[in-house]
């Protein structure tokens, strides 16, 4: 369904990924890494399509894993362009997961910035998926824990 503005102040949202269960495709990552049996999966947060999909897998797949999304701050406008958004239909749903224990951390333009200097030679991705090493600086994680990294951005895992 293509949508067009009819005038200059016309906004046009579209959030049909929540309406359409599109976050039901994450679950075939879960599946793929669940013998790993990973501590904490850690995934880049926009509108919350990847981290309600995951989560549904780790419930799916009976894990004891911790979900851990990392997004922006920014509502508006950020360097990470696929992580900002106004509006996402999965805003309550990412909320009842985090009274579970999963978490969700917002970075700053300047962490955003940061992690992108900081990574974008050592592994292919883009702002938007380079986010998620922010966590070592957020978490403090147990010698021999578990980490899957999201790198979502240029369709790698």
């Amino acid at each position: 369904m293509a949508m067009v503005r009819e005038s200059d102040i016309e906004v046009i949202w579209d959030a049909s990924n929540g309406i359409y269960g599109y976050e039901k495709g994450y679950i075939k990552i879960i599946e793929e890494v669940k013998n790993e049996n990973p501590d904490f999966i850690i995934t880049p947060v926009g509108s919350g399509e990847a981290f309600c999909g995951l989560y549904e897998g780790i419930k799916m797949f009976n894990l004891k894993t911790k979900l851990i999304g990392v997004g922006v701050k920014a509502k508006y406008y950020s360097f990470a362009d696929k992580l900002y958004t106004p509006y996402t239909p999965y805003q309550s749903k990412m909320e009842e997961i985090q009274k579970e224990g999963h978490k969700i951390i917002r970075l700053s333009e300047k962490e955003v910035k940061k992690m992108w200097q900081e990574f974008k030679d050592v592994i292919d991705c883009e702002p938007s998926a380079s986010v998620v090493f922010a966590v070592f600086s957020k978490i403090k994680f147990k010698k021999g824990d578990k980490i899957i990294l999201i790198n979502s951005g240029k369709g790698l895992f």
